[in-house]
């Protein structure tokens, strides 16, 4: 079974999605605090100046879905455990994805025009692939071979880019 130097692989997928709510959790409170102070430093326009626009995200979508497709498929030869953690944070993925697309969500934010929101979901379908390719390597046998060994290296290195991509969408859109 793959595992790092100190956590078994379960633990590793228990700290990814730790992480990865604490770092939402964060966002929501300093975008939520952003907004106040921007409200209460300029007055509410009489009207609304657009119609805010739900942004495209459908090709992260079918991305995701076809990512969770192919981990369906290989369910039946993975460990009952993983196919359930895995299973778990796809469908959890594939709301925040779907949850993302929706403009009501972003009706309050200052300046929305979409960029944010389609780069929380590229980052999104990254982990997503990440994910499947963890599955692919457990399924195929892989998982103590070379590439089960380079899996912490690559996972960090995608869930750094994830980060970098939603951190710099949402500079674009003009919250730092």
């Amino acid at each position: 079974m793959l595992s790092s130097f100190f956590l078994p692989l379960y633990g590793m997928f228990v700290l990814l999605i730790g992480g990865v709510a604490v770092v939402l959790a964060i966002g929501y409170i300093v975008a939520r605090r952003e907004y106040e102070l921007e409200d209460i430093s300029r007055e509410a326009p009489e009207k609304p100046t657009k119609s805010i626009e739900p942004p495209k995200l459908g090709k992260h979508l079918a991305a995701q879905l076809v990512f969770a497709l192919l981990l369906v498929l290989m369910s039946p030869k993975l460990p009952r455990d993983m196919a359930i953690v895995l299973g778990s944070v796809m469908a959890l993925f594939i709301a925040l994805t779907l949850l993302a697309s929706r403009p009501l969500v972003f009706q309050l934010a200052p300046k929305f025009s979409g960029i944010m929101a389609r780069g929380f979901a590229k980052a999104i379908t990254l982990v997503s692939a990440l994910l499947t390719f963890e599955a692919f390597l457990a399924w195929m046998g892989f998982e103590d071979d070379v590439l089960g060994i380079l899996l912490l290296p690559i996972s960090l290195l995608v869930i750094f880019y994830a980060a970098y991509v939603m951190l710099t969408s949402a500079y674009r859109e003009g919250y730092y």
